[in-house]
């Protein structure tokens, strides 16, 4: 499967247009833009995460990737 995602990933262009159904329809962007929001979206969630540990009196765990490098 990783291989598979690979090839993919290198023979797309950022420029080139992804059409694809979801819950309202139909749809199509560009592979950046795509990328573009699926990282930012991911902010969106973290931030919820942490809403929440702070809601249950706790301290939320650190989400930021290179420290899951460093682990």
């Amino acid at each position: 499967m990783a291989q598979k995602r690979r090839g993919w990933l290198e023979g797309a262009r950022p420029e080139s247009r992804v059409f694809y159904h979801h819950s309202s329809g139909s749809a199509a962007n560009r592979v950046d833009e795509i990328v573009l929001h699926f990282t930012s979206h991911t902010h969106f969630h973290r931030g919820q995460l942490a809403a929440q540990f702070r809601l249950l009196g706790l301290t939320p765990p650190s989400a930021h990737w290179i420290g899951f490098f460093r682990l």
